[in-house]
């Protein structure tokens, strides 16, 4: 051993240690490896030394083990008082969950334990904004658009009075009458109406089989020049069918999603009539033989 405590030959981790924010990476008393400095009152030994950044050193015990001992200041500093609480020198301690500070012969500094850079979320978000969490500390980005299926537990009644039916191979776009009136109101701006959705989870009907879970879907608006307002974002997921007739299997059905419409270059008088409760789009739904 070249001193106390100390290898012949260093061995260390491959990769440097990834420490808190606001605590010190320094080499070990031996001078082999990189380590989280101990801080104040914290244990210390070769292995694990004090955070000299911070005036602190390992005094240690007296009558008990050589190598080990207690972070203390190494010279005497003064004390520091934040929000009515008095620290002293070269104590570590976090005011709020937002900062870690440390006590410098009488000055406070701290580091953010937040994030400077928060990612945004999803470019399909339209609606976002910057809060906190119940429960967490820092602040995140939030979508306020509700692009997940809403989901409730399969209703006890096997003959549900409210579905929304999709006959055939179509797919509900925009049923206007019983959803947003004012979501098909003609001449009312320049785009596509805003994105509809049902105001309450529905049963999804398909060839007498019905999701034995609610959903709700979006719709489709009208567009005020007379052209059709049409999906221009879509998702495809599963949908799982029940079907009441004993004779008949259960079924999962690959659906199109709507998430964002837009006006297409066909006019409506070309294509379906803004009252129209189904529109069939090519290739996203195929035909099945049940």
């Amino acid at each position: 051993m070249s001193h106390i405590g100390c290898p012949l030959k260093c061995s260390c981790p491959s990769s440097p240690p990834s420490c808190p924010p606001g605590i010190s990476s320094v080499l070990d008393s031996c001078g082999c490896c990189r380590v989280c400095a101990r801080q104040f009152n914290q244990d210390c030994s070769p292995a694990e030394p004090c955070d000299h950044i911070k005036g602190l050193r390992c005094h240690l015990k007296a009558g008990g083990d050589p190598n080990r001992g207690l972070c203390r200041a190494e010279a005497q500093g003064r004390p520091c008082e934040l929000d009515g609480r008095v620290y002293q020198h070269g104590e570590d301690f976090q005011p709020t969950c937002e900062h870690q500070c440390t006590c410098v012969d009488g000055v406070v500094g701290c580091v953010p334990l937040c994030p400077h850079h928060i990612s945004l979320p999803d470019w399909r978000c339209s609606r976002r904004r910057l809060t906190k969490l119940p429960g967490r500390c820092c602040q995140e980005w939030v979508c306020d658009d509700d692009n997940r299926i809403a989901e409730v537990e399969p209703l006890p009644d096997a003959h549900p009075q409210e579905h929304t039916d999709l006959t055939g191979n179509e797919l509900l776009v925009a049923p206007s009458t019983s959803w947003d009136s004012s979501a098909t109101a003609p001449y009312q701006g320049k785009k596509c109406q805003k994105t509809t959705r049902s105001p309450k989870p529905v049963q999804i009907v398909f060839a007498g089989c019905f999701t034995a879970r609610r959903y709700r879907p979006r719709s489709c608006g009208s567009c005020s020049d007379g052209r059709l307002c049409i999906p221009s974002v879509t998702r495809t997921i599963p949908l799982h069918f029940h079907c009441p007739e004993p004779e008949r299997d259960d079924f999962t059905r690959n659906v199109m999603w709507i998430q964002r419409c837009s006006c297409s270059q066909r006019n409506s008088r070309q294509g379906l009539s803004s009252q129209a409760e189904f529109f069939n789009l090519p290739n996203d739904i195929h035909t099945y033989t049940h």
